[in-house]
């Protein structure tokens, strides 16, 4: 049985066919990297639901040291769960140690979770640099780790020009904004 072909030359089937290959093979590759996440998703939204569980943080370490930097593209749900992840360590951390979510003090091993989940939060802002909640999560660290005046400021300005009207980022923002000017 001969199909017509209205015109369509062996060339353009060759072309369609090989454009299908390429979107199936990105499909695939996209599937199967955030099949690798899927876990880690759901304890991401359970974080974000309120979960604070200490034995997590052996769960996390692997996860929230390695997978990161072998991204090379910008998947932003991976990455923004990585994030999360990595900030819900460091309040475990804080907690572990008995210091309060903006304690500026802490030991050594507090700090580097801090730091590095200031990484994690800026391996975000590369792909998604409109993000408010994450211009803010940077200027919580910011304060937290003692970056000068200015940059907390340029996060929070950041992070009110990129959601000045998301409630659930601007409550958390205008009291964060309290007590920060109340450290002046």
């Amino acid at each position: 049985m001969v199909m017509p072909t209205s015109g369509i030359t062996v060339i353009d089937k060759l072309l369609l066919f090989f454009a299908s290959l390429v979107v199936l093979g990105i499909s695939v590759v996209t599937l199967t990297t955030n099949l690798a996440h899927s876990d880690y998703i759901r304890l991401e939204e359970n974080v974000l639901s309120g979960r604070s569980v200490l034995d997590d943080m052996d769960r996390l370490a692997f996860y929230t040291q390695i997978h990161q930097s072998q991204l090379v593209s910008c998947n932003l749900p991976v990455r923004k769960t990585v994030a999360i992840l990595t900030l819900y360590a460091s309040d475990l951390a804080a907690q572990r140690t008995g210091a309060s979510q903006f304690d500026q003090h802490g030991d050594f091993a507090l700090q580097v979770h801090r730091s590095h989940a200031m990484g994690r939060v800026k391996d975000v802002l590369v792909c998604a640099p409109l993000d408010g909640d994450m211009w803010f999560r940077m200027a919580l660290l910011s304060f937290i780790l003692h970056m000068p005046r200015p940059s907390t400021e340029a996060f929070l300005a950041w992070s009110n020009r990129a959601a000045p009207q998301e409630t659930w980022i601007k409550n958390q923002r205008d009291a964060f904004v309290r007590m920060y000017l109340s450290q002046r």
